[in-house]
């Protein structure tokens, strides 16, 4: 007997949709890719990683994480980067279940959907989504929709996610962060908000600026792999600054950055030995 593949439904209608034909070439791709993904589930969601996806299309992370945004911005796609679980939310909307047994089934599709805010709010949706159905559809959908997860839902808002604002819309729109790292936007995100606790008063514009000009200077750029971490170790005081932690002194004088690197190059020797133990 010849195993049958599960399949996605699509509407040939997509091509006429205002929302899909505003998107560019490569994020309309990437939702044909999504929507027909071998992981999943009849519910619309599935276990990923940013990573995994841009490993899958062959692009970069930097490559995939601008043309997954386009997703993410137009509500085409919910992912919590911590839980690494993505929903496609009106995926029901075009695959509806054929008979009281698939709907039964979703409690083990449920079950490989990672739990988090996004997978309650999906609940949230199927639990509105049957009562449009035949009464034995609305009978034969799992007690588990109906459950509160212990997980407690604190906003609703999930389009919040991996949206760039503020200062991290700033740092990707730089062209020298644009060639050369390959951050994850939530790494990101999570670590500004750490920055801004720890530096209150900085002004993180103008040192992302001086952080840029010293790299550029350098011609080799900085000696770490990730942006959040370069960045991070240049955000703390430097032999230059003063002691009540003003962040915002740029140095006069070629001793500073001199000392800055000697600084470096110490935290990378130490961390080698880490490593090396």
């Amino acid at each position: 007997m010849r195993y049958r593949t599960p399949y996605s439904k699509i509407s040939r209608e997509i091509h006429t949709d205002e929302k899909f034909k505003s998107l560019s070439d490569l994020s309309q791709l990437l939702f044909f890719t999504l929507l027909t993904h071998t992981s999943l589930t009849n519910l619309g969601g599935f276990r990923a990683t940013t990573r995994g996806l841009a490993a899958e299309k062959r692009w970069s992370l930097k490559r995939f994480n601008r043309v997954f945004q386009e997703l993410i911005d137009k509500k085409m796609v919910w992912y919590d980067d911590n839980a690494q679980c993505l929903i496609m939310p009106h995926f029901l909307k075009h695959n509806p279940p054929q008979s009281p047994k698939v709907v039964m089934s979703w409690e083990a599709s449920l079950g490989l959907i990672p739990e988090c805010k996004i997978r309650e709010k999906l609940k949230g949706l199927v639990r509105e989504y049957v009562k449009e159905l035949p009464e034995s559809f609305r009978k034969a959908l799992p007690k588990v929709f109906g459950k509160v997860s212990r997980i407690q839902i604190q906003s609703t808002d999930t389009e919040q996610i991996a949206v760039p604002k503020g200062f991290v819309k700033y740092i990707l729109d730089n062209k020298y962060f644009m060639e050369r790292f390959d951050d994850d936007i939530n790494d990101i995100i999570r670590n500004v908000a750490l920055w801004e606790k720890t530096y209150p008063n900085t002004n993180f514009e103008i040192k992302f600026e001086e952080y840029i000009n010293y790299a550029e200077n350098e011609k080799k750029g900085l000696a770490w792999q990730t942006f959040v971490r370069s960045f991070g170790n240049w955000l703390k005081p430097k032999p230059w600054e003063t002691s009540q932690g003003n962040h915002d002194v740029t140095p006069k004088d070629d001793d500073g950055y001199a000392a800055t690197k000697r600084i470096n190059d110490e935290l990378k020797a130490q961390e080698d030995l880490v490593l090396n133990e």
